[in-house]
């Protein structure tokens, strides 16, 4: 149940924009949740897409300050954490979004693909070891190998590639070269070089 409701919160990843419904109808939802806020999170996210919102600069004021407002009362609204991440927040009501989604969303090496992309859009540097750290324990986990969890495995290795090319630096880079060496899949290889000539272009 955990995983749909999940699922269902990051739709807005998974659309495009011409997908949408009005925004401003769920915009509307979290103010009022805003006012009167509980452990019941409304299930707004879905008719929302990141691009549609973002472009909208009133949306996005709107969604913010009432995040502000509801993180000031519970301080670990997902919600608002994932909103505030993809709108380019750092702090709502004096959390750290950063620790805020390390609380909501535990760093899963094999399943937890879009984690790590809301973690290259928070573009926080602190996350560069816990990367590594789980790209480690994926690579022990026997869920790694199997056929069933294929895409994922890969998945969650091309979006840690392109955190650790955009944030890692030299002790990334020799990281990423290991791994690179063990690799057959093409996509995958195709990330970690990208991330390997990104650090260089960047580092010594």
């Amino acid at each position: 149940m955990r995983r749909l409701a999940t699922i269902l919160l990051l739709l807005p990843t998974l659309t495009h924009a011409g997908d949408c419904g009005d925004p401003a109808d769920s915009v509307a939802t979290l103010e009022a949740w805003a006012k009167h806020p509980t452990a019941e999170e409304p299930s707004l996210a879905i008719d929302l897409c990141v691009e549609t919102v973002r472009a909208d600069a009133k949306l996005s004021r709107r969604i913010l300050a009432a995040c502000e407002k509801i993180m000031a009362k519970t301080q670990k609204s997902q919600t608002c954490i994932v909103w505030g991440v993809h709108l380019g927040a750092k702090q709502l009501a004096g959390r750290d979004l950063y620790d805020g989604l390390l609380e909501a969303y535990k760093l899963d090496p094999i399943e937890g693909a879009w984690v790590v992309e809301l973690h290259e859009e928070l573009a926080d540097p602190r996350a560069v070891p816990l990367i590594v750290d789980a790209w480690k324990r994926g690579n022990a986990d026997p869920r790694s190998t199997r056929k069933s969890f294929k895409e994922e495995t890969a998945a969650w290795r091309r979006n840690a590639a392109r955190l650790l090319g955009k944030l890692g630096g030299p002790p990334e880079r020799a990281f990423l070269e290991q791994q690179l060496a063990a690799l057959s899949d093409k996509a995958t290889r195709k990330s970690l070089e990208k991330a390997i000539a990104a650090i260089s272009a960047r580092t010594p």
